[in-house]
């Protein structure tokens, strides 16, 4: 088989350039977002209306999931080795509960880049997480997947209603989320390439 050397090394040039940018851009956005996160931080500890405090703790953690995105950014651009592109898993405590309800409350208050909301007029989003004990996980990893189920669920339910609830089994070893809806579903032909 034969290889033009000359269209390896542009293809290198290309990959070395972007990953570069990359990088540039992923530092150049961790600056405010520090920032950011600083003065929420301020704003939080000077706020003492229970309403405005919740929605600036929701404007926090979005920021600081942000900021741990455009991290991982800048890590994945840095490594040479793809073998390290698979990084470990953080191990934190997560309040499961206190993650749903962030998601929650903002999702009712979303638009998509449209300015169009996520959830629907005629559906309702409804929080059913029980108080569940603190487990060990990637903290902003639960947060990402959580998003990203809800944020769907919403997005492709016209009416009726998404709701979300939980079960812990007896002897407190395993926690269970569902998040079910009245939407449309997914394409037979999709599940197997999605699951």
């Amino acid at each position: 088989v034969g290889c033009d050397l000359t269209e390896v090394m542009v293809f290198k040039e290309a990959e070395d350039r972007k990953n570069r940018f990359m990088a540039v851009v992923s530092h150049e956005l961790r600056s405010p977002l520090h920032g950011i996160i600083g003065l929420m931080e301020h704003l939080c500890d000077s706020e003492s209306d229970e309403s405005k405090l919740r929605f600036l703790n929701l404007v926090g953690s979005c920021a600081n999931r942000l900021l741990t995105l455009v991290t991982d950014i800048m890590e994945i651009t840095s490594l040479r080795n793809p073998a390290k592109m698979h990084q470990a898993l953080q191990k934190d405590p997560v309040e499961i509960p206190k993650i749903i309800d962030e998601i929650v409350q903002f999702v009712q208050r979303s638009v998509d880049k449209r300015g169009i909301p996520v959830l629907k007029p005629g559906v309702q989003l409804v929080n059913e997480v029980q108080e569940l004990p603190i487990i060990e996980a990637d903290a902003h990893k639960c947060a990402q997947v959580f998003f990203n189920i809800i944020t769907n669920a919403c997005k492709f339910t016209r009416k009726g209603q998404v709701t979300i609830s939980s079960r812990l089994d007896s002897e407190r070893k395993w926690v269970e989320i569902e998040v079910s809806d009245t939407g449309q579903g997914i394409a037979i032909e999709a599940e197997e390439r999605i699951f």
